[in-house]
């Protein structure tokens, strides 16, 4: 018997997704768990790290960045650019 089919249709015009989560960098939360399995599903997945930790943030400690609302827009503005995306105001 075969498989089941997951996703025969994507449900958008592109089939693009674009993703803004965590990352970590060892562990496996936000966009590091979310773009794999979209991918297998056929999606295009454009992610965003709106944080990148060292790790989970449950531990003792860890350290990474954070992104701001600024640079987040310098993100949309440069696939907007590249018409990747299009944002409506």
């Amino acid at each position: 018997m075969a498989p089941p089919i997951l996703s025969l249709v994507l449900p958008s015009e592109t089939g693009r997704v674009l993703s803004s989560q965590s990352h970590t960098v060892q562990g496996y939360v936000g966009n590091k768990s979310a773009a794999f399995p979209l991918q297998l599903l056929g999606y295009d997945v454009d992610p965003i790290n709106s944080v990148q930790f060292s790790n989970h943030t449950g531990y003792l400690t860890f350290k990474g960045q954070v992104l701001n609302g600024q640079q987040l827009w310098e993100f949309i503005e440069g696939l907007e650019v590249l018409a990747i995306i299009k944002y409506v105001y």
